[in-house]
């Protein structure tokens, strides 16, 4: 029995001939070796438990003006904390200032938004 080549098979369909089904002997299949699977320990993982990952909260980027004399104020306490051990960003000052001030009583509260020089709550002027 002769047999043709893979390659003129098929050109020989690809123009409109077919050859003989018994003519083409499709080459023999590798035989897929049995892969031994290995049974994963069980893991205990609760839908509440502290091993999985939280989410982290969602940040919120904010703007606002501030006199130079206090954002001066807060680079002295950036140099305060570093040499104290800890730097610290300005962000992390801030939060601070507000869990600080979240702490405090109502009146202490009051006392401190007095002593705040007052500014304009509108945007300066396009010059």
């Amino acid at each position: 029995m002769a047999t043709t080549p893979r390659s003129t098979v098929r050109r020989s369909r690809a123009a409109g001939t077919t050859a003989p089904a018994a003519s083409v002997e499709a080459p023999p299949r590798p035989v897929a070796r049995a892969r031994k699977r290995v049974a994963a320990a069980p893991v205990d993982v609760q839908v509440g438990s502290p091993e999985r990952k939280t989410a982290r909260p969602k940040l919120v980027r904010d703007s606002f003006r501030m006199p130079k004399a206090e954002h001066a104020l807060l680079d002295q306490l950036k140099q305060r904390s570093a040499a104290a051990g800890r730097k610290a960003r300005k962000s992390e000052l801030l939060r601070a200032g507000v869990l600080a001030l979240a702490a405090m009583n109502d009146r202490a509260l009051h006392a401190a938004l007095e002593a705040l020089p007052a500014i304009p709550p509108r945007r300066p002027a396009k010059a």
